[in-house]
């Protein structure tokens, strides 16, 4: 018994010691990130657009994000004497986890899974050219959304960095089935305070 005491505490002093380094470290407080978006795989073909983020870093490895972004999508299609376009909206505001590998490298890969609301926001317009008549509408959807990915940060000076690439797989949760897309994003990053 004596013996797995020991144990026990010697394990919990290196699991202390180990924590004191880490939080000697210079960690920002906080990390903003902006950027362009481009996703494939939504309906209505490929979509561009942006999203900003933000990122309290807790420790050392780990992050709370929130994470704002929003793409379009215009289409025309002709058939015969009638065209249809259609201008689609996706906005999405989610929040999640965050787990980093920071080391002294200036490279800084992350992974993180966030959920919140996906609202897609469609209008389109039909144009008869036998009757000259114009029809046009509106719809708009909220719906769950999940977003798993990875992003690769390179750190340029102490308090800027550049996101070489985010991958997100996008997964939205509407009328009871699952749509998937892939989001690539890049841009930059502020850093402020230190932990």
């Amino acid at each position: 018994m004596q013996k797995a005491a020991t144990r026990l505490l010697s394990v919990l002093a290196c699991l202390t010691v180990f924590s004191l380094s880490a939080f000697g470290q210079d960690v920002p407080s906080y990390e903003l990130f902006g950027g362009i978006a481009f996703s494939s795989g939504l309906p209505a073909g490929a979509w561009l657009g942006w999203h900003v983020s933000g990122v309290k870093n807790l420790d050392r490895h780990f992050g709370i994000v929130v994470d704002i972004g929003r793409q379009t999508s215009s289409q025309s299609q002709g058939l015969n004497f009638v065209l249809l376009n259609t201008n689609t909206i996706q906005s999405t505001y989610l929040a999640g986890l965050q787990v980093a590998s920071r080391n002294e490298s200036k490279l800084a890969p992350s992974i993180h899974l966030l959920a919140g609301v996906a609202q897609d926001s469609a209008a389109f317009s039909i144009l008869n050219a036998g009757d000259q008549s114009v029809e046009s509408g509106s719809d708009k959807t909220k719906s769950f959304a999940l977003l798993p990915g990875a992003s690769f940060d390179y750190t340029v000076k102490e308090h800027f960095a550049i996101r070489l690439v985010q991958v997100d797989f996008m997964c939205v949760r509407s009328a009871g089935t699952w749509a998937q897309s892939v989001r690539f994003s890049t841009g930059l990053i502020v850093r402020l305070g230190k932990r």
